[in-house]
């Protein structure tokens, strides 16, 4: 069974000033350089599939950054990714640095009980010690912890983007968003203001790119 959720979410809001849950690090109002004469945007899409022929079960998990205002989807990204399930905030599932050069990131969670901790599937750029994506965007990871229908919180740090991919922004402008997540919905733990109805069709565009993305994987 294959269960699909996404959202799309306005880096340049204000409401980033507020504190985060759970001991979430407090996100940045300021802006990233060269990000005020754009209008960034982070899709984010979870997908679990359950279970499949082989009995594995998947989470995927999809992002991207883009900047609505030339249709440019950014590259070189550096993520930060937290993930916690929704009983111990504080205990991390995992908390690592991700680096796509293409822009978008998927990360494919196997659960699996063989294992007792994560195996990420990718190796380490030499420059910064993060794990790189292949030349589509993808890091597989067997995990024993990531199930698909459970909750989960999800912290993703843009620490970096476009160049050559090897600066990262300053600390106090890293934007900072915070998600929770299940099989049914995806929510935000800070207050974003709503999109209005004009920005429809730009959800469903974006949704477009990565579907269209994924079928030239």
């Amino acid at each position: 069974m294959l269960i699909s959720t996404a959202v799309l979410i306005n880096l340049q809001s204000p409401a980033y000033g507020q504190t985060g849950e759970g001991g979430f690090t407090q996100p940045s109002s300021s802006l990233p350089p060269g990000w005020d004469e754009r209008a960034v945007v982070l899709y984010f899409n979870a997908t679990h599939l359950e279970p499949s022929s082989s009995g594995a079960n998947h989470t995927i998990i999809d992002l991207m950054l883009y900047d609505r205002k030339n249709s440019k989807i950014l590259e070189n990204v550096t993520y930060g990714i937290r993930i916690t399930d929704e009983k111990y905030s504080l205990q991390s599932i995992i908390s690592d640095t991700f680096l796509s050069r293409k822009g978008p990131l998927t990360l494919d969670f196997e659960h699996t009980n063989e294992l007792s901790e994560n195996i990420i599937l990718a190796a380490k750029d030499p420059v910064l010690s993060r794990w790189e994506a292949d030349s589509n965007g993808k890091i597989p990871v067997r995990t024993p912890f990531v199930k698909p229908g459970d909750s989960y919180y999800l912290q993703v740090s843009i620490l970096g983007a476009e160049d050559s991919g090897n600066d990262l922004y300053p600390p106090e402008v890293v934007p900072v968003i915070d998600l929770f997540w299940n099989k049914e919905n995806i929510t935000l733990k800070t207050e974003i203001p709503e999109f209005p109805a004009t920005l429809l069709p730009l959800v469903m565009a974006a949704s477009f790119l990565v579907f269209f993305y994924k079928r030239r994987i």
